[in-house]
């Protein structure tokens, strides 16, 4: 993912996705990334879902960006200070 996000500058924005026991590792994976590459800013999303058996699942959405993203959303989550990096 430091390729992807730095070095390469493919794209400036990564979202992970998670259902049920995958939130988990996406939260995980999320807070590595914010304090391993400097920068980063996150938005993370709530989503309610239903299968073909009309279930109700949760999906969790974490989108991190090297570029500013809305400030205002409610889950937003500016860069960790540098120190902590």
């Amino acid at each position: 993912m430091h390729k992807i996000l730095v070095e390469e500058k493919f794209d400036t924005k990564v979202t992970l996705l998670g259902i049920g026991e995958a939130i988990t590792n996406v939260v995980n994976i999320a807070e590595l990334v914010r304090h391993r590459i400097k920068g980063i800013h996150s938005i993370c999303d709530i989503i309610s879902v239903s299968d073909d058996s009309d279930t109700q699942k949760v999906l969790f959405r974490v989108t991190l960006s090297l570029m500013t993203i809305n400030k205002f959303h409610p889950g937003y989550s500016a860069p960790p200070p540098d120190h902590e990096v």
